[in-house]
């Protein structure tokens, strides 16, 4: 953190210690806070992003960070695809539930476009759901959001969810 408050002064004083820090052994707690914190074009560094994101994306942490940063690019397909892997991963606790379930509903992925609205639906709430249940606070309240309707406006409406849900947030 402190390398890249550095580099928005002067980059060229550490430039290559930060490129260091992320092609060593283990970069992976080193490329979260580059994802975070630098403000620098990443093509100021000589790095390989590609590795980094395989290597590093195992960590939803990490995926999430990936996945919001392509969905503000408006590389929609790769930030489902970063999305997805931090909402499934089985060995850390799951984020970003809540944006692979946007994409969904609002079709920017290209494998919500064959989805009828029902079928998107299903899988966003299964999608929130496992967010909701791993502490996730945005699917919570975005799980929220879908169930706390009257049933005459919609299929999804689930009166005793919305109760629970509402305790959490």
């Amino acid at each position: 953190k402190e390398l890249l408050k550095i580099a928005k002064r002067d980059l060229n004083a550490v430039k290559v210690l930060i490129e260091k820090r992320l092609t060593h052994r283990l970069p992976c707690n080193d490329y979260i806070d580059f994802l975070k914190y630098n403000i620098n074009d990443i093509t100021d560094f000589n790095v390989d992003y590609e590795r980094l994101n395989e290597q590093c994306s195992q960590f939803p942490v990490i995926s999430i960070n990936l996945a919001y940063q392509a969905y503000n690019q408006e590389l929609y397909d790769k930030a489902y695809k970063f999305a997805l892997k931090s909402c499934r991963n089985e060995d850390h606790p799951s984020k970003g539930c809540e944006l692979l379930a946007h994409l969904i509903i609002t079709n920017k992925a290209t494998k919500s476009h064959n989805l009828t609205y029902d079928e998107k639906m299903t899988e966003a709430i299964g999608f929130l759901t496992t967010g909701h249940e791993e502490g996730d606070i945005k699917s919570t309240a975005n799980l929220f959001d879908i169930v706390n309707t009257p049933i005459l406006f919609s299929k999804f409406a689930d009166m005793e969810l919305a109760k629970e849900l509402l305790v959490d947030l």
